[in-house]
């Protein structure tokens, strides 16, 4: 996928307009972070729609990718801003994985600042407060797609 392909898919993911979005997403792909677990196309579009609705003025700042590594992206995204005027900036890294068609198979975001904690399951303390909360897939939720 090219790099602007790419960044226009991020865009729209993130900021809540995923029109055309299913067309670059394997129907198995997978959204991870420290938080959220999803899985199935029609699940991580309808997981970043939720986003959006809790966010409504998200902005992407940033999307470049780490070094030469077509896998590895570095993400910057603001959400709203707060009361004193100052913004939520949000600084991730997203590893990106494709089927051999091109297609999106696995989004896992890595949270740096302002929490710097893993998505891909190494926090233990996150696994148990989603089984807590009886969120076993997190809070995205999960859906098959035929």
């Amino acid at each position: 996928m090219q790099h602007d392909q790419l960044s226009s898919l991020i865009q729209r993911l993130y900021t809540g307009l995923p029109n055309g979005a299913e067309d670059m997403l394997d129907p198995r792909t997978s959204f991870r972070d420290p938080v959220v677990i999803v899985k199935g196309r029609g699940a991580v579009l309808a997981m970043f729609q939720k986003l959006n609705r809790m966010f409504p003025c998200t902005d992407v700042k940033q999307f470049l990718r780490i070094e030469e590594d077509e896998l590895r992206w570095h993400l910057s995204v603001q959400y709203g801003t707060k009361p004193n005027g100052r913004v939520h900036l949000f600084h991730t890294e997203l590893e990106i994985e494709y089927t051999v068609d091109g297609k999106i198979m696995r989004i896992t975001e890595h949270w740096l600042s302002p929490l710097n904690m893993r998505g891909n399951g190494q926090n233990p303390f996150l696994r148990m407060g989603r089984r807590f909360l009886g969120l076993g897939v997190g809070i995205g939720g999960s859906s098959r797609e035929h």
